[in-house]
């Protein structure tokens, strides 16, 4: 199996409180436009592994860590999580961005075992993945692992949402964290 070696490069920073955000979902089990693909892409959530320890990144940088994934579910039509991420300078400016600016959107980074694991789908041909027909062309992605769920500017799946989660007070007023 492909592994990326994953560095935290980014200066770690106690006065970075930790927040969590809710990727809901981290993948919508649907089409992904993703670069070096001509065509849309279906990972298999039903052969899908979860990393033991996958972790939140930003646009896909390995460099980038920003955090970790916690609560996947993987209902074998989407995938949902948290992604918990605080500590470091980088991870500040994804906080600030979503409080300030926008919200994120999630992308799903998948580890697949090589190229014999993508299945083309020719042009008018079906396949069912993830509960849903698929009429090619297309390329379905079977087996791999779930090693990271990234914060980016341009997802490539449509339906992933990525929403700072909210945190009531004891009063029950609501604060952002």
């Amino acid at each position: 199996m492909k592994q990326a070696i994953a560095y935290l490069t980014d200066a770690l920073d106690a006065k970075v409180e930790t927040r969590v955000f809710k990727f809901d979902p981290l993948y919508s089990g649907g089409p992904a436009y993703i670069d070096g693909f001509d065509y849309p892409c279906y990972v298999d959530l039903s052969t899908l592994a979860i990393d033991p320890a996958p972790k939140a990144l930003l646009e896909h940088d390995p460099n980038a860590v920003v955090g970790k994934l916690e609560n996947i579910k993987n209902d074998g039509e989407k995938i949902t999580c948290d992604a918990i991420v605080g500590g470091t300078t980088l991870a500040a400016k994804v906080i600030e961005w979503a409080e300030r600016v926008a919200d994120w959107v999630p992308s799903i980074g998948v580890y697949r075992i090589d190229d014999r694991d993508v299945e083309f789908v020719p042009e008018g041909a079906g396949a069912n993945v993830n509960n849903q027909a698929v009429v090619g062309p297309a390329y379905v992605c079977h087996g791999g692992a779930l090693c990271e769920g990234s914060f980016v500017a341009i997802g490539g799946d449509g339906s992933a949402r990525s929403l700072l989660a909210t945190i009531w007070n004891e009063d029950m007023t609501k604060k952002r964290k």
